[in-house]
């Protein structure tokens, strides 16, 4: 991606290699906190060709923006200029020029939008290479802090998650056992309306009555199915937020357990660290809720299975009595 080349340069000290005066052919190197520049040239007489490299650590995020371009111009005595022509597509050309004085380039120019303000010292690759490799790093440095920040943030937000849970665990277990009672009461209801039906059937009742109480049951058994829906509602809701916060801490831990490449003194690092020390816990104790939550909601179920058995064969009964 094209990236804005402007840049103001420190040079840092290089060790000067001996060089003929007459000459510029040869490595120029600078570097600053941000950017490494490397510019390689051959002088034939006066006349300049070579290459022009520049790696810059992005403002905005942890990247390195590249520039390569082609280099042709000219030197006359203390005096450079030279066009430099970017390889990447589509882009403008810039000139260049400045001074030349003991093995250091002076060089400004540029052009559609970029600038340049050089100080290039005569040096080699290697220097050229260390420096990149320093950006590199702090690139990494820069990726893995981001990526650490975030992570502190979500494992912050997953022991919260865990420890409110704990906090109401006895509330939420005592929303399950109203579902068993409502059950139970269900089927002792329509057991009542059964016998009351099959005392008017004995004494020679109206088959109207009787067909009333028969519907009666009926809507009581459909009353029982819809407090059955809204059990598994419950129990999926639960199981599925419980799921995905195990996941979600599953991963964290391992992240825990992985090597962070930031500063170790770093503030950021130490508050990571005492945070993973403690989700072991914390997960251990929601794991341990969590399954005894789930192990009352598959009692509610069997509650409801035997109930629902028990008022099946109500309804077919009071059927029967309702003739």
């Amino acid at each position: 991606m094209r990236k804005v080349w402007g840049l103001a340069l420190v040079l840092l000290s290089v060790v000067v290699a001996p060089v003929q005066a007459a000459s510029l052919s040869g490595t120029y190197v600078g570097t600053g906190p941000d950017i490494a520049v490397l510019l390689q040239l051959v002088d034939s007489g006066g006349q300049l060709t070579g290459r022009y490299e520049q790696v810059k650590l992005s403002s905005s995020e942890p990247t390195l923006n590249r520039l390569d371009a082609g280099i042709k111009g000219t030197v006359d005595g203390d005096t450079i200029v030279f066009e430099m022509k970017p390889t990447e597509l589509l882009s403008s050309n810039s000139i260049i020029s400045g001074t030349v004085a003991s093995n250091v380039l002076r060089l400004t120019g540029g052009g559609n939008g970029a600038t340049f303000n050089l100080n290039l010292m005569r040096s080699s690759e290697d220097a050229f290479n260390s420096q990149v490799a320093t950006l590199a790093n702090q690139v990494s440095q820069i990726s893995a802090t981001r990526t650490l920040t975030t992570d502190a943030k979500a494992l912050e937000a997953i022991s919260q998650r865990m420890v409110a849970f704990g906090v109401r665990a006895e509330s939420e277990l005592k929303k399950v056992k109203p579902f068993e009672d409502r059950f139970q009461l269900q089927t002792n209801a329509m057991q009542s309306a059964l016998t009351q039906q099959r005392n008017l059937m004995q004494g020679g009742g109206s088959v109207a009555i009787r067909s009333q109480i028969n519907g009666a049951i009926y809507r009581a058994g459909g009353e029982s199915f819809q407090i059955h829906a809204a059990l598994q509602s419950a129990h999926a809701e639960f199981e599925s937020k419980s799921i995905a916060i195990l996941n979600d801490t599953n991963g964290l831990l391992k992240k825990c357990q992985s090597p962070i490449s930031i500063a170790a003194n770093s503030d950021l690092l130490s508050a990571w660290k005492s945070r993973c020390e403690q989700l072991p816990s914390v997960a251990t104790n929601f794991r341990n809720q969590a399954t005894q939550m789930l192990k009352s909601f598959a009692h509610a179920e069997a509650v409801w299975q035997e109930e629902d058995r028990k008022q099946q064969t109500i309804m077919k009964s009071s059927d029967v009595a309702a003739r």
